[in-house]
C-alpha cells in the first residue's frame, strides 16, 4: 500500500503526518544550533524568501520544508504557494503591471523576455499594427474586433481582481498567528509555515465547511474531501486494491480496505 506521506529526504513512507515528522527529528538530525549563520541579524532560509529572528523558528521552518517540500514557496503578496523558486519569482510578476518588453512588429508588451521570445516565435499570429483588431485591452494588450468582446473581457480582469484581494484578505486575516516565521493555531500547539496551510487546521476547531456538493449538498472542510465525495456521484473508483477487485475513491479508503481485509499478506 502506498503511504501518503513520503520522506524526501530518504524516500521513506508513512501512513500518519505526525509518524513523518517524528521519522524526521529522531533521524535526520538537523545541524547543531551552532552551525546556523545569522545574516544582517537574522536567519535567512536557503530554500525560500522567509527570513527569522530566532532559531527555534528556523528550525521548524527547515524541518516543513524537509516534510511539505512540494509547495513550500510562498508569495508575499498573496499567499500563493509554489514547488520551485522559479515559478515563485514568475508569478511575482503577475502583482505588477510593467510590461518592458515590447514586440517590434505588432507592438505587444510583455512583463518577461521569455513571453516575449515565445510571442516571436509564434510568427503567424504576430501581425503589424495596421491589421491588427482596433480594440485593445489597457491591462494585458489583447485586441478584440468588437467593443463588446473587450467589455466581456474586462469581466475576466475583474473576477482575477477580486480573487487576488480575497487572498490578500485572508493573508491579513491569518498574519495576527504568525510568529517568528510560522503561523501558530491559538487552540493547540500546531504551527505552519502557510497560510493556506493554517487555514485548513483552523476549520477542525471551529467545524467550519465552506465547500458544499451541488448535487446533494453535504458540505466538507477541505476542497480535496469534495472533490473525492463528487467520484461517488460520478461512480468512479480509480484506486484499485492489489489483492482483491476492490476498488475505491481515495487512497485513504484503499488503505483502510488493505490494512482490514489483506494485513497478512503485505506482512509476508
Amino acid at each position: 500500500v502506498l503511504r501518503p506521506y513520503p520522506c524526501l529526504v530518504c524516500d521513506l513512507r508513512f501512513a500518519l503526518e505526525t509518524q513523518l515528522e517524528d521519522h524526521i527529528v529522531s533521524v535526520h538530525e538537523q545541524k547543531p544550533k551552532e552551525e546556523y549563520q545569522k545574516v544582517d541579524g537574522v536567519y535567512k532560509c536557503p530554500h525560500c524568501p522567509r527570513k527569522l529572528l530566532k532559531v527555534g523558528g528556523f528550525e521548524r521552518h527547515l524541518l516543513f520544508h524537509s516534510i511539505h517540500g512540494e509547495r513550500s514557496f510562498q508569495c508575499e503578496k498573496c499567499a500563493k504557494t509554489f514547488t520551485m523558486n522559479c515559478k515563485l519569482k514568475a508569478h511575482m510578476l503577475t502583482h505588477t503591471e510593467e510590461r518592458p518588453f515590447g514586440c517590434e512588429r505588432c507592438g505587444a508588451k510583455f512583463k518577461s523576455a521569455a513571453s516575449l521570445k515565445s510571442h516571436e516565435k509564434r510568427k503567424a499570429r504576430c501581425v503589424s499594427l495596421a491589421d491588427l483588431p482596433p480594440h485593445q485591452c489597457s491591462i494585458c494588450d489583447i485586441r478584440f474586433a468588437t467593443e463588446a468582446e473587450l467589455k466581456e473581457h474586462y469581466v475576466l480582469h475583474e473576477k482575477e481582481k477580486k480573487k487576488k484581494q480575497e487572498q490578500l484578505r485572508k493573508y491579513k486575516e491569518y498574519e495576527k498567528y504568525l510568529v517568528d516565521g510560522v503561523y501558530k493555531c491559538p487552540d493547540c500547539p500546531r504551527s505552519y509555515p502557510v497560510v493556506s496551510a493554517i487555514e485548513r487546521h483552523i476549520r477542525v476547531h471551529t467545524g467550519d465547511r465552506p465547500f458544499e456538493c451541488d448535487q446533494c449538498e453535504k458540505k466538507f472542510a477541505e476542497r480535496h474531501s469534495l472533490m473525492i465525495h463528487k467520484r461517488l456521484h460520478a461512480g468512479l473508483r480509480p484506486f484499485r486494491c492489489p489483492h482483491c477487485d476492490g476498488s475505491y475513491v481515495s487512497v485513504a479508503r484503499l488503505n483502510k480496505h488493505v490494512m482490514k481485509y489483506h494485513s497478512e499478506e503485505c506482512n509476508n
